[in-house]
């Protein structure tokens, strides 16, 4: 494959490079691959520090996501890029939405678990009959 036919940087990427994000290029395009840290789920949270620090990284992914969708609507418009290409960038801000979105529910899932946790504990403090 000549350096001609091979797609370019696509505009989103620009930036978007450090432990948040890592481009991996493919055939058809670059796209953004998911990162085994993102995986809040099986993650041990014990202090206060850890969780904000994954959320911060969860409003991260979706802050870039919508400069991404905003830089690409605005090509979609003002210039007369060709359809297939755009195609492309749109899927792959379609796979880092559902990045954004999977680690968000998993950090609501787990302060929610968390907090209902908490609550019980503090009841069984008390000496309040909670059920098991």
């Amino acid at each position: 494959m000549d350096s001609q036919s091979q797609p370019s940087r696509p505009i989103f990427a620009e930036g978007m490079t450090g432990a948040s994000f890592n481009l991996e290029f493919s055939t058809g395009g670059w796209s953004v691959e998911p990162e085994a840290s993102e995986d809040v789920s099986r993650q041990k949270i014990s202090t206060l520090s850890q969780l904000v620090e994954q959320m911060q990284s969860a409003l991260k992914l979706w802050m870039e996501w919508n400069r991404a969708y905003h830089e690409l609507s605005g090509l979609m418009y003002s210039h007369r890029y060709d359809v297939g290409r755009l195609e492309s960038l749109a899927d792959e801000l379609d796979r880092l939405r559902h990045r954004a979105a999977n680690m968000t529910a998993q950090l609501l899932s787990r302060q929610q678990d968390e907090t209902t946790s908490a609550h019980s504990l503090s009841r069984r403090d008390i000496g309040e009959d909670v059920p098991d």
